[in-house]
This record gives C-alpha cells, sequence and structure tokens, in this order.
C-alpha cells in the first residue's frame, strides 16, 4: 500500500530548522493484538524550538509522501492528534499521526522505516513491531454460560531467560454480569518473573458463541529471572451480585461504571467472590545458547542499532579526559544489560563510564541508551580510539548479532612540562589529612533514602 500524505503543524516553523530538536518514532498501540481486532499505529513528530527567534518565524510542514505496505496488514489512515506547550523555557509541538491497523492472519508484522520530511528536512520514521496472535482455544470453544475468566497472551513460546517481551492479560465479563467491587489491577503470583507496572485498562466488546463480553486489557513486559519451567500467574478478584438476594440499586461502580457505562452496575444484597487466574501452566524458560556465543557478549537480548558514535575533543595531551560517546536503540531488555566491551584499549585508560537511557514507552522496553567512556591517553604513540564491540541475541532468529565500531582518529600531545594530568597515583603516595581523619568531600547527589532521621553512630 502507498499514500501520499501532507501534515501542516498548526504553530510548527518554518524553513530551517536550525535550532530545533527533532524527534521521529513510530508505534503500535497495543503492541500485541488478536485476529481480527484492532489495534492503533502511531508515527510521532515532536520538534523543541530553541532560544533563536529565526527558528520560530513560520509553519513548518510535515510531509509523508511514501508510506510503505505491510503485506497482510490492513491500514487505515484515522486522522492527527496534535499538541503544542512549553518544556524547560522552550516552545515544543507535537505531532501525531494516527491509523487503525488489524491484520487476519496470526503472525508478526514489521513496518519499515521510511522517510518523512519536516520543515523541508528529511527524517527517518524508525520500524515498528505488531505481534498478532490466535484467540485462545478457551475463547474459541467458551461455555455460553461462563461469566469471567482470564487469558495470559504471550507473542510466542520461546522465550528465554533475563529477556524482555512484551505480555497482555485480557479479562472477560459477561455483559449482563452486576460488578459491586474489584481490583485496579491484576496481581502477579510467583517471584521468578520480573514484571513492569500495567498499563491503564483498554476495553473493548467481544461476541463468544453468541454471548457478549466484555474484555478488560491491561498490557506491560515481563522478564524472566531464571530458566526453567516457571509458574507465571495473575489472579483478579470481581465481587458480584449474587442475584438470590439483591435489589438493583442507583449507586454505580465508580471502576467499572467509567469503562463499562450503566450496563454494570452496583447493587445490594449478597455479594460473591470470583477468584480468577490467568491459568496454572508454567512456562518454559531457555537459556540462551552457548553456541555462537561472543566472548564480549553483555547479556542484551532484542532488536539494536547503532548510531551517533563520536569523540569529544578531537586533539587532547596526554592524561586529559577525553569522552568517547556513542548511541544505540531498539527494543529489548534495557535494564538487564551491561556496557558494551571496549576494543584495541593500548594506550588507552578507562576512567569512568556514564550510561544515560531514554524511554520511547512507559516500560522501558523502547528506548535508546548513550554511553560515554571517560578515557585518557597515556602516551602520545596513540592515533585513535578504542573501538566498541556490541554483541546481542535476536529471539526471533534465535542467533547472536555483532555490530563493531571502528576506531575514531584523534591526535594526541604531550603534557605540559611538570603536569600531571591524570596520571595513576603512585601506589606510595602519602595519605592527604582528610584521608587520615575519615573526612569526605560533599556529595552533589543524596545518598539512602531511609524512613526515620535515627542517628547511625
Amino acid at each position: 500500500m502507498k499514500q501520499t500524505l501532507a501534515f501542516l503543524f498548526l504553530i510548527m516553523l518554518a524553513g530551517q530548522l536550525a535550532g530545533k530538536n527533532v524527534q521521529v518514532n513510530s508505534a503500535f498501540n497495543p503492541s500485541q493484538i488478536l485476529v481480527g481486532e484492532t489495534g492503533t499505529l502511531s508515527v510521532s513528530i515532536q520538534i523543541e524550538y530553541g532560544n533563536d527567534p529565526s527558528s520560530q518565524s513560520a509553519n513548518d510542514s510535515v510531509d509523508m509522501n511514501s508510506f510503505p505496505g505491510v503485506p497482510g496488514l490492513e491500514v487505515a489512515y484515522q486522522g492527527p492528534i496534535q499538541r503544542t506547550g512549553i518544556v524547560n523555557g522552550y516552545r515544543t509541538a507535537s505531532l501525531s499521526l494516527q491509523f487503525a491497523v488489524r491484520a487476519q492472519q496470526p503472525g508478526t508484522y514489521t513496518l519499515p522505516a521510511f522517510p518523512i520530511e519536516v520543515g523541508g528536512v528529511s527524517y527517518t520514521v524508525p520500524e515498528a513491531q505488531l505481534t498478532v496472535t490466535q484467540q485462545a482455544d478457551r475463547e474459541d470453544s467458551a461455555d455460553s454460560n461462563a461469566s469471567a475468566w482470564m487469558d495470559l497472551l504471550l507473542p510466542r513460546e520461546h522465550i528465554y531467560a533475563y529477556e524482555t517481551i512484551p505480555f497482555q492479560v485480557r479479562l472477560y465479563i459477561r455483559d449482563d454480569m452486576k460488578i459491586r467491587r474489584s481490583q485496579d489491577f491484576p496481581i502477579k503470583e510467583g517471584d521468578s518473573f520480573a514484571v513492569s507496572a500495567f498499563s491503564p485498562p483498554q476495553v473493548n466488546m467481544t461476541r463468544i458463541d453468541g454471548v457478549n463480553y466484555y474484555v478488560m486489557m491491561w498490557q506491560g513486559v515481563m522478564t524472566p529471572l531464571k530458566a526453567g519451567d516457571n509458574d507465571l500467574k495473575f489472579k483478579y478478584n470481581l465481587y458480584v451480585n449474587d442475584p438470590s438476594n439483591s435489589r438493583s440499586s442507583n449507586i454505580s461502580d465508580p471502576f467499572f461504571n467509567g469503562f463499562f457505562g450503566s450496563n454494570i452496575i452496583m447493587t445490594t444484597g449478597n455479594t460473591r467472590e470470583l477468584e480468577l487466574s490467568s491459568g496454572d501452566e508454567a512456562l518454559h524458560i531457555e537459556e540462551l545458547p552457548t553456541e555462537g556465543k561472543p566472548a564480549h557478549f553483555s547479556g542484551a537480548i532484542g532488536k539494536f542499532n547503532f548510531s551517533n558514535i563520536e569523540v569529544e575533543p578531537d586533539s587532547a595531551q596526554v592524561g586529559e579526559p577525553v569522552e568517547l560517546q556513542f548511541t544505540f536503540e531498539g527494543a529489548g531488555n534495557f535494564q538487564y544489560m551491561d556496557a558494551p566491551t571496549l576494543i584495541a584499549t593500548d594506550g588507552w585508560r578507562l576512567r569512568g563510564t556514564e550510561k544515560d537511557f531514554n524511554s520511547r514507552d512507559r516500560y522501558d522496553y523502547n528506548g535508546s541508551v548513550t554511553y560515554r567512556y571517560i578515557l585518557s591517553a597515556e602516551s602520545t604513540d596513540v592515533a585513535a580510539t578504542p573501538g566498541v564491540a556490541f554483541s546481542y541475541f535476536d529471539p526471533e532468529t534465535e542467533e547472536y548479532i555483532t555490530t563493531s565500531i571502528e576506531s575514531l582518529p584523534i591526535t594526541i600531545k604531550p603534557a605540559p612540562q611538570g603536569s600531571q594530568g591524570f596520571t595513576r597515583k603512585s601506589a606510595s603516595a602519602p595519605e592527604t589529612e582528610a584521608a587520615k581523619r575519615g573526612l569526605i568531600g560533599l556529595r552533589n547527589s543524596p545518598g539512602r533514602w531511609v524512613s526515620s532521621m535515627q542517628p547511625v553512630f
């Protein structure tokens, strides 16, 4: 499918993008749907305008002249969502192009990266993935008298230890149920999985064997903390009207009434508790394969790409700090990976590493991470920075992928006569008086938070 679309920000400012920070993203919401269900694809553009008045003078057009088709995925444009505001003293504007999507066959659908123009400057919309699963067997053969049940939906069967993966919990409630009380979200049982906070629930209607059901869906991401057969179960309690001893009331359940309207009401009389569970079936979690595992593998599982490699400054003296910075982006277990390995480090001393993570969703699953290596050269013989080797495991192709960043040229000059720079401290160097007395310097960040002010000495 090809589409020609042109959009215009209401306050966008024209011409040159100097002084503007432009970010372009794409995402399916939810990232997993059932066959025949409708989801949303969002292509978002966010602009932060700098303090240069020339960058805030006219209109910036947003042109998407070609939209790539995804075989098997039906796409319909719904319209834009536009916002403006002020963040940290700078004007900002955002545009989100909304598309309805659905598929009639299960599988993984990938929207490829494609170009988009903002103010005449070309940017790349990153790829996004949508998982479509078949309806659970229980739905296909559900007893029409079943009042409520829960399902746990995973995008695939093969899951690896310390892989972060999206999931959904779905609650089905027959539309003639009278709900008195309920929980805000399902509760996880067991400690074999780390689970994110849930998204706010989405509610739809579905019809199963001629019976209408409300479907509440919560999304999150989970990470198995060990291999083997591990239980992952969610529980949810509903308090419903006992029809044998009840009468209607005008008092509405604020939680359910907000989602389901007046069809589900609070009643007075006896209450029956429904203890629902997503099932007792254990999930088999696999170890990462040892065959082909790179020596410098740092635990990354998912799909990632390198970008924005730079060194600052590109000329320094022996012992002076040099910052080697690079960014990689994608989707995966950002919270469970270590910094990539530096290679070809002869003549360099690593003085520290900093990490800056930028999440693109509420789960820290999609995002980008920037690593900064603080280095210092030990001699003028150094002519290039260290290289970087980054390996990750792709759980879909079930293989390790290694990406290397070549060394960058740099000029190292001799340190001035008598300068000590950042040389190593001699093992025989005497302790300072402050060190002898156990004094420490002022800290620019708080220490450990505690619940009382009781002295610790």
